[in-house]
C-alpha cells in the first residue's frame, strides 16, 4: 500500500515539475533553496518515521484467544461486527484517486509558473502526513476492529498491520490531498459559490473514505476522526506556512 502511494505521488509531482515556468502569484514568494530544504527535511522525517511500524510485533494465535472486547470503548464496539473487503477495496480507489485532486487544482487555471512551489507543497504535505501517520500507528499499535470479528480470516489477524489501526492512513491522506487542493483553489479563485462547492467536496471526500474504512472493519471511529484532523491540518497548514513565512521576492 505504501509503495503504491509513493509511486502515484512521484508520477503526479513529475507532471507538475515539467510544466513551463513563468510569473505567478505563488512564484513571487518562491525561493528554490528554502523549498528544497523544507522538502528534503520532510522526506528525511518520512524516512525516519516510516520504520516505526516495523517495530510492532504481530499477534500470535495464542494472543488472539485472550483479546478482551471490553478493552474497546463502548461507543466503538459496534465496529467490531464489521468485515467487508468490498468496502475496503472502494476506499482504496478513493485513496489512489485523491492523489490526482491537488494536481487538477494546480493545473486548473493557475499560472504555469506556480507549479514549482505547488509541487514542493504537494511533496511536503505528502511526506509530513505519511510520516506522522506511520509514526502514530507504530507508537500506538492499536488493534484493528476486524481482529475481534470471528468472520475475518485469522491470517489477516496475524499480520503486523492488524496492530496499526490508529490513525486511519486512508482518511489522513485523502484529507490532506483534498484540503490542500481546496486551499489552492481558494487562493486563485475568489468566487464564493465555487469556493463553497470546492470546500464542501473537500470535506465530504475524506469523510466518505473514513466511513468506508469503518464499514470495512479496518478502523474504529476515533481512528478515522484522528486521521481526518491530522490530514486536514496538514492540507491547510502547508500552504498557509508557505505564504506566512515566504516573503515576496524583491526585484
Amino acid at each position: 500500500m505504501r509503495q503504491m502511494m509513493f509511486r502515484i505521488s512521484a508520477i503526479l509531482v513529475c507532471t507538475l515539475f515539467i510544466t513551463t515556468a513563468g510569473h505567478g502569484q505563488y512564484n513571487e514568494r518562491y525561493k528554490a533553496k528554502n523549498e528544497w530544504i523544507k522538502t528534503g527535511a520532510s522526506f528525511t522525517l518520512l524516512l525516519g518515521a516510516g520504520w516505526i511500524p516495523n517495530s510492532v510485533t504481530p499477534f500470535t494465535a495464542q494472543q488472539l484467544e485472550t483479546l478482551d472486547l471490553n478493552q474497546v470503548p463502548r461507543f466503538e464496539r459496534f465496529v467490531t461486527n464489521n468485515w467487508s473487503p468490498k468496502h475496503a477495496k472502494v476506499s482504496d480507489y478513493l485513496l489512489y484517486g485523491s492523489f490526482a485532486i491537488p494536481v487538477f487544482s494546480a493545473l486548473a487555471g493557475n499560472p504555469k509558473s506556480d507549479v514549482k512551489p505547488l509541487a514542493h507543497m504537494y511533496l511536503q504535505a505528502f511526506f509530513v502526513n505519511t510520516a506522522l501517520t506511520q509514526a502514530t500507528k507504530g507508537l500506538s499499535h492499536r488493534t484493528r476492529p476486524y481482529v475481534y470479528n470471528p468472520d475475518a480470516p485469522e491470517a489477516k489477524k496475524l499480520e503486523r498491520d492488524a496492530r496499526l489501526s490508529f490513525v486511519s492512513g486512508h482518511t489522513s491522506t485523502t484529507a490532506a490531498n483534498c484540503f490542500l487542493a481546496a486551499s489552492w483553489y481558494s487562493y486563485y479563485h475568489k468566487d464564493p459559490t465555487s469556493r463553497a462547492m470546492v470546500w464542501t467536496a473537500a470535506v465530504l471526500y475524506p469523510a466518505l473514505t473514513g466511513y468506508l474504512r469503518i464499514r470495512s472493519g479496518k478502523h474504529f471511529v476515533t481512528d478515522v476522526v484522528g486521521g481526518y484532523i491530522l490530514g486536514a491540518a496538514i492540507g491547510i497548514g502547508v500552504p498557509w506556512a508557505y505564504q506566512r513565512f515566504n516573503k515576496p521576492n524583491t526585484p
